[in-house]
């Protein structure tokens, strides 16, 4: 069988604005006969936990996947296992030891469920080619930050709120740009200070929630 007959799984996680402790999130896609058949994103564990960390995010990322699969029909398909954590590819191969308490369960259902295919191989790839299911990862991160900020707009009152102009207003003191999806606040900063992001993260003020010149400014 050709690489190009296989499924193939890419595979990634996040843990921002830190690493652990932040807000992991996991993203894959699966081809199969170079064509996309599925893709998945989400959660990976508990935000701001202990149990919320980078690693937790790969591995969640690769379970999900292998759960797709199998709900969707393909136990007893080779599958070829792409990803850019070199950390979990070697320890998925044999190659490393799983010590830490939060990763081995993790591992151990990602062994369980890789049983269910005829054979899985893994392979570590750079970054650059695995954009696909790095995006998807930021992309649940951003979708869980824009709902996080979007509960703490609400405490921004009407008068806090000036236009300056077009896509540019003063909330709170801080120039937000609607359009560029910034602010100049510390918040908006730090979440964005990972120069690998490809998303922009939001604040507070970019979510206000107010009424001028007769204008929904609501923002998601």
């Amino acid at each position: 069988m050709t690489e190009a007959e296989r499924v193939v799984v890419y595979y990634d996680g996040a843990c921002e604005p830190r690493n652990p402790k932040g807000v992991a999130t996991y993203g894959f896609v699966i081809y199969k006969d170079g064509v996309k058949i599925g893709e998945g994103k989400g959660l990976a564990a508990e935000p701001w936990s202990e149990g919320a960390s980078n690693n937790v995010a790969e591995y969640t990322a690769m379970i999900q996947a292998f759960r797709w699969l199998i709900e969707h029909g393909y136990e007893g398909a080779e599958v070829l296992v792409k990803g850019d954590s070199q950390l979990s590819i070697r320890q998925m191969r044999g190659e490393y030891e799983v010590r830490a308490p939060r990763i081995v369960p993790l591992y151990e259902e990602a062994l369980r469920l890789a049983k269910s295919f005829r054979r899985v191989s893994f392979q570590w790839i750079p970054r650059e080619q695995n954009e696909e299911a790095d995006m998807m990862s930021e992309l649940a991160l951003k979708e869980y930050w824009a709902a996080y900020k979007s509960e703490k707009a609400a405490e921004i009152r009407p008068e806090e709120v000036q236009r300056v102009s077009g896509s540019t207003f003063i909330v709170r003191g801080y120039k937000v740009d609607l359009k560029a999806y910034t602010c100049e606040c510390p918040d908006y900063k730090r979440s964005n200070r990972n120069p690998r992001l490809r998303v922009k993260l939001p604040c507070k003020h970019i979510f206000f929630r107010s009424t001028l010149d007769g204008d929904s400014l609501a923002r998601g």
